[in-house]
């Protein structure tokens, strides 16, 4: 549970924020008792915790100039891609599939979860990495994995485009062959927020520069399909 009173020290805007954020999941705990998930908005909370937690592991890499190893990198990075966040969130507004069972599930980070969350970390950082060395930033699964076996950018840039290919295969492989207790549309869920990556990721990293998903917008929203 997030305590209230931890925020002495914390600047004024950020106070206001947090306030913000406590009554949000607030709120939200409550529509889920009246629609009878009790307990369903509670892993929404924790979720955002994971992620805060995650953002603050590489604060503090960034503060002390430490380039992670390649391992302690992609574990963190599993949880700072914020897919449990936004896949709990997803499950928030499914009443009939999202039961407790399901987050109760998810929070115990499954392979779909994993593979999917490395999927949206490494391509991230494959579209974005050119980038962030023209700025202080923490250093990407690229900078960790050349650092790590001593080869150059060029060559760990390769490297890390196989494994987010091989972690394609993986979730394909885990969605075909893998039994699941859940409904069909808990499952899609995973590859749908993958897919997504295709278009944010694909040639540059659009989500960090919004203005040029405006294409993308009109054509969903104002070029007709042809039939």
């Amino acid at each position: 549970m997030w305590n209230p009173s931890g925020i002495e020290g914390l600047p004024e805007s950020m106070r206001y924020l947090h306030h913000v954020v406590l009554d949000f999941y607030g709120k939200l705990e409550e529509d889920m008792e009246r629609e009878g998930r009790s307990g369903c908005g509670l892993f929404a909370k924790k979720s955002m915790i994971v992620t805060a937690k995650a953002y603050l592991q590489e604060a503090k890499w960034l503060s002390e100039d430490f380039v992670a190893t390649f391992d302690e990198y992609k574990e963190n990075g599993v949880y700072s891609s914020s897919y449990l966040a936004l896949l709990t969130g997803s499950f928030l507004g499914m009443v009939d599939e999202g039961t407790l069972d399901v987050f109760e599930w998810l929070s115990t980070f499954p392979p779909l979860l994993v593979t999917s969350a490395l999927i949206g970390r490494l391509c991230g950082d494959i579209a974005s990495c050119e980038f962030e060395h023209k700025r202080k930033h923490v250093g990407t699964s690229i900078d960790c994995y050349m650092k790590q076996y001593g080869i150059s950018w060029e060559k760990a840039e390769e490297e890390i485009k196989i494994m987010a290919l091989d972690s394609w295969k993986s979730l394909n492989q885990e969605l075909m062959t893998r039994d699941h207790s859940f409904a069909f549309p808990i499952v899609m869920r995973f590859l749908n927020l993958s897919r997504v990556v295709k278009v944010l990721y694909k040639d540059t990293d659009i989500f960090t520069h919004p203005e040029l998903m405006k294409h993308h917008v009109v054509s969903l929203f104002l070029n007709r399909i042809s039939i």
